[in-house]
């Protein structure tokens, strides 16, 4: 299949002529790829955008990659005329030293499944792809069956530490090589990871990061890129990234969830219960370790708290049945403020 030419960048599409939305499409993907701007872009369901969102990408990144391989052909001595051959349209020089990652990110993993299967359909399934999923998705152990991400990444962390998880070991071993390298230009979702891994009884989830070693393209979803814990967590590094939400409009009750924390009366009571254990063998021991007026005072200022949310009356409406409401973010401030949680007395230390 010829190449179509797009805003002056070499495209490889699967089919001999785009439609009209698909041509304006890449061509607004590929003008914020050379600009360096942010883009909001649209289209009707139906009219192949994943696809041309893909193959507008990977066909520039492919152009970048070329003209990176003309300028190493250069010797130092024609350096001097370098910038001339690289200009952008706006004249200045561009900068040829890396060749951006895609960082294609989208709300579920269903969704990323979709994505890559159009990256598999399309003339550029040969590029190196990887995937960012959680043990939740990946773990095949059967004793972390049924466990939750959080007591999953516990548990697994153990077992590899004490190198008692034989799935991490079989990926670790000398015999799995061959195995990995006839999988290592595969484009590889959750589903095709964990078969490989229930064959060969490897681990799935070391597997998706062998695969994710120095990939062309990325795919995650939002909210590993949105948490910054998470973010850190997996060193994604956004310097010299070109970042794809899809199905963007998603993405703003994900950065809600992500800087959102839940408090429970479950979790209030439990806080009540630790403090009344301490208490009470604080009185045991005689210990003045810790004063125990401060801890009496902590005692007060939760219980407080767990009074607060008791006398909260909820209106339940058929609209709203739960009866939630939403304030402005520094309202809880006003709520801790009732508690004698405030500025002057939240830094009090144990000295």
């Amino acid at each position: 299949m010829p190449d179509i030419n797009i805003n002056g960048i070499p495209v490889k599409f699967p089919f001999p002529e785009p439609y009209v939305p698909q041509i304006n499409y890449m061509s607004k993907v590929i003008e914020s790829l050379k600009t360096s701007k942010n883009a909001v872009l649209e289209s009707p369901t139906g009219t192949g955008k994943t696809l041309s969102l893909l193959c507008a990408t990977l066909g520039w990144v492919e152009n970048e990659k070329q003209m990176q391989q003309r300028c190493d052909e250069i010797d130092e001595a024609d350096g001097a005329s370098l910038s001339a051959m690289f200009e952008d349209e706006n004249g200045a020089c561009c900068d040829l030293n890396q060749i951006p990652l895609i960082i294609y990110a989208s709300r579920t993993h269903s969704q990323l499944k979709q994505a890559m299967d159009e990256l598999k359909r399309s003339e550029y399934k040969y590029v190196k792809a990887g995937l960012i999923a959680s043990r939740e998705q990946l773990c095949i152990h059967p004793k972390l069956t049924g466990k939750t991400n959080a007591d999953k990444m516990t548990m697994c962390r153990s077992l590899v530490q004490k190198k008692k998880c034989e799935y991490k070991e079989r990926l670790d071993s000398p015999l799995i090589y061959p195995i990995l390298k006839s999988h290592e230009n595969q484009i590889l979702d959750i589903e095709e990871l964990g078969n490989i891994g229930n064959k060969y009884k490897c681990c799935p989830y070391y597997l998706s990061k062998e695969m994710n070693k120095k990939p062309e393209i990325i795919f995650m979803p939002y909210n590993y890129l949105l948490d910054p814990k998470i973010r850190n967590a997996n060193q994604i590094d956004l310097k010299n990234a070109v970042v794809i939400f899809d199905e963007a409009h998603n993405v703003e009750k994900v950065c809600e969830q992500s800087a959102s924390t839940f408090i429970t009366s479950t979790q209030i009571d439990t806080a009540i219960g630790n403090i009344d254990h301490a208490i009470n063998k604080l009185n045991e021991s005689g210990s003045r370790d810790i004063p125990i007026e401060i801890v009496r005072r902590l005692h007060t200022t939760i219980k407080a708290l767990k009074e607060y949310f008791d006398d909260l009356t909820l209106t339940r409406t058929p609209i709203n049945p739960t009866g939630s409401t939403t304030h402005p973010g520094d309202f809880i401030h006003s709520i801790l403020k009732t508690v004698d949680i405030d500025d002057e007395n939240v830094n009090c230390t144990i000295e």
